[in-house]
């Protein structure tokens, strides 16, 4: 079985006259110095992927035993290749592998989700806090020179902040 993992770079432009020029460009994940086909030959050949092929096929690890995986060079390929009895025997075990993988990208694509949304939350509730204390100190700061935002006095905002600044409030 061959897998062909997608790779490529795409530009894409837009002129609008009297407007403007955007462009955006995707770049080939092979432009790095780390090749993501090793990367998906190392998941192939995890203990997670085959034990899950093996189960797909009812037999176990050591009937299933270890496919070729080749990397195809100057190419997006990844060659398996099985042994087995039978041709179709041999058919059978790279299906259960490529659907093995398939099955582990999902898990592995979760993850990531499930670790930025983390992260974005993190952030966010920070990003919370820092505002609310902004908030807090610009109220005591207001109250403590007299100036209310509903009251009689006028302030301009952008002076009030300097003062705050001045008088080593940071916010």
């Amino acid at each position: 079985m061959v897998i062909n993992i997608p790779g490529s770079s795409t530009l894409t432009q837009v002129d609008v006259p009297g407007i403007g020029r955007t462009s955006v460009q995707n770049t080939s994940p092979y432009a790095s110095s780390q090749d993501p086909r090793e990367n998906y030959k190392l998941i192939l050949s995890s203990d997670a992927v085959l034990d899950t092929a093996a189960r797909q096929l009812n037999v176990s690890r050591a009937e299933f035993g270890s496919p070729r995986i080749k990397i195809v060079d100057g190419t997006t390929v990844l060659q398996l290749e099985a042994r087995a009895k039978t041709p179709e025997a041999a058919r059978s075990e790279v299906l259960a592998l490529y659907s093995a993988l398939d099955q582990r990208l999902n898990e592995l694509r979760e993850q990531e989700v499930m670790q930025r949304e983390t992260s974005v939350q993190s952030t966010l509730g920070s990003a919370q806090a820092k505002l609310e204390n902004a908030q807090q100190l610009l109220s005591e700061y207001s109250r403590s020179v007299g100036v209310g935002f509903g009251g009689t006095k006028s302030i301009s905002f952008p002076k009030t902040l300097r003062r705050c600044a001045s008088c080593g409030l940071n916010l």
